[in-house]
């Protein structure tokens, strides 16, 4: 991909994310929906093409899979959400006050796997760009 279509590519996901993540939250809520289109960092993290939007979704995907009773869903985006350690440890304090067990203990064990999968990915792409 050009690097054009890849951040045009990047960024349509990165909206998707966050709509289909704040979607459970804002039901019907219209002020809710206004802020997170209108937020003042929204745009230049989408036009600069930063993970923050993509880590804000997957925050507000671990709040929705609380909400909606689904711990080990939120242990599952939380293990992703490690990709940063400072707001890693954001999420474990924030789960231990909580008292989400069940989340801690499955984002535990995904976030090796999910650093394993990377590194594995990571040495391939690294194979493939020493013989360009």
């Amino acid at each position: 991909l050009s690097f054009f279509a890849a951040w045009l590519a990047f960024t349509g996901l990165s909206i998707l994310a966050i709509l289909l993540a704040i979607r459970p939250l804002a039901a019907g809520n219209r002020g809710l929906w206004a802020a997170i289109a209108l937020a003042p960092a929204m745009l230049p993290a989408l036009l600069l093409g930063q993970v923050s939007v993509l880590w804000a979704a997957g925050l507000v995907a671990v709040l929705a899979a609380l909400q909606a009773g689904w711990p080990v869903l939120a242990g599952v985006f939380c293990g992703l959400l490690t990709i940063k350690p400072q707001l890693g440890l954001m999420l474990a304090i924030a789960l231990l006050a909580g008292r989400q067990w069940t989340a801690i203990g499955v984002g535990k064990f995904e976030m090796p796997l999910a650093y394993m999968a990377i590194a594995a990915g990571g040495q391939r792409c690294a194979h493939c760009l020493a013989h360009i």
